[in-house]
């Protein structure tokens, strides 16, 4: 799982929760060499932004990465335990 220290080592200390932009290249970097996390699917937004889902080869741990048009990136989330499983419709989770 990917640690808060490790985290918070990636980005500057006068940033606030709500406003976590990142320098995407230099995360998709940090993440590769700390977790092996690399990019395993995408997706447009309505406003034009890329959002990036991040994993790692066994699937132990995912990042999720939104960039905006203008090429600001922000750290969405992260987690543990990513599954590509499909999931069949009309199942609630």
């Amino acid at each position: 799982m990917i640690g808060l220290a490790f985290l918070v080592g990636l980005f500057p200390a006068d940033l606030n929760a709500q406003q976590l932009a990142v320098d995407r290249d230099t995360l998709f970097e940090s993440l590769k060499k700390q977790t092996g996390e690399e990019p395993a699917a995408l997706g447009l937004t309505h406003n034009g932004g890329v959002l990036e889902l991040l994993t790692s080869p066994d699937g132990e741990t995912w990042t999720l990465i939104l960039t905006m048009p203008d090429g600001v990136s922000y750290f969405v989330g992260a987690g543990r335990d990513w599954s590509n499983t499909p999931l069949k419709k009309g199942i609630a989770l």
